[in-house]
């Protein structure tokens, strides 16, 4: 996709990276987190991610502009995903072509994984997404919270 790339980000996305998640269509779908977090509560966790080896983290640039993120994050032998784009960017395919962008770099250093998604079910967008890059809704799943599994690499 012309002018869009994915970088891997570094501690100085940590203050972009905290308003993303604290804005209120962030917090909307997220599935544990309902409230807004400190920023050093944020900065410690991106330490966090930042030191394991198995999570990924990238900033999503359209023109060099920052509009979004991709987080790939391996919990147990599951590769959990996390993935933002903002307002004006969205309806654009963008988030697809980041998406498969971060999936093909994380089987490059990693080789063949399981990702999961785990969407709300009233986030149609997700779902969509989701189902357009691959993934496979899990028909087990009830309640207000669907996974989609996707095995690459």
């Amino acid at each position: 996709m012309k002018d869009v790339n994915i970088r891997p980000i570094t501690m100085d996305d940590s203050f972009l990276l905290y308003c993303w998640f604290n804005s209120d269509d962030s917090l909307k779908w997220k599935e544990h987190t309902k409230q807004k977090i400190s920023q050093k509560t944020h900065e410690n966790w991106l330490r966090s991610r930042l030191s394991d080896k198995t999570t990924q983290i990238f900033i999503i640039e359209i023109e060099d502009r920052s509009s979004g993120q991709v987080r790939l994050e391996k919990i147990d032998k599951i590769i959990f995903v996390d993935i933002f784009i903002i307002a004006q960017a969205r309806g654009k395919g963008i988030a697809s072509f980041a998406l498969q962008k971060a999936i093909e770099y994380y089987t490059e250093s990693f080789g063949r994984n399981t990702f999961c998604a785990t969407v709300h079910v009233q986030n149609q967008s997700s779902q969509k997404l989701f189902t357009k890059t691959g993934f496979i809704k899990d028909s087990a799943e009830a309640g207000d919270w669907v996974k989609f599994f996707l095995n690459a690499g």
